[in-house]
């Protein structure tokens, strides 16, 4: 997809949960010329950056520091947009947030303390 969308990038150890703050933010992603330290810091405001084009930059970046795990999220301009993509030695694979409204509860209904009346 290539609509408006926020940015957050972690960049973690190999053993993917401990964060490393330093080692890349003089890196730049090349197309987007998008500083490394604002995406980690989530600070580049919403960007125009094509899935294809982010998921090649990002894999390249994954091979140059293969011990490193990216862990990009992304918050789009849709409201269920919401999504992760993990990057390491050249490896990825995607997570996208899938919520299900609940369906109606009837024993909750039939239950319930307070009931609407209708104004007199």
């Amino acid at each position: 997809m290539g609509h408006d969308t926020y940015y957050r990038l972690t960049v973690l150890e190999e053993d993917g949960v401990t964060e490393v703050y330093n080692p890349l933010l003089n890196e730049e992603l090349v197309d987007e010329n998008i500083p490394i330290a604002r995406l980690i810091d989530g600070d580049t405001g919403p960007l125009h950056w094509y899935s294809s084009e982010r998921q090649l930059e990002m894999l390249a970046l994954s091979k140059k520091y293969p011990h490193y795990v990216f862990d990009l999220t992304g918050d789009g301009e849709e409201s269920a947009d919401i999504w992760n993509e993990f990057y390491w030695n050249g490896n990825f694979y995607d997570w996208i947030l899938e919520y299900e409204l609940p369906r109606v509860d009837m024993a909750r209904l039939k239950d319930a303390r307070s009931v609407w009346r209708e104004p007199k």
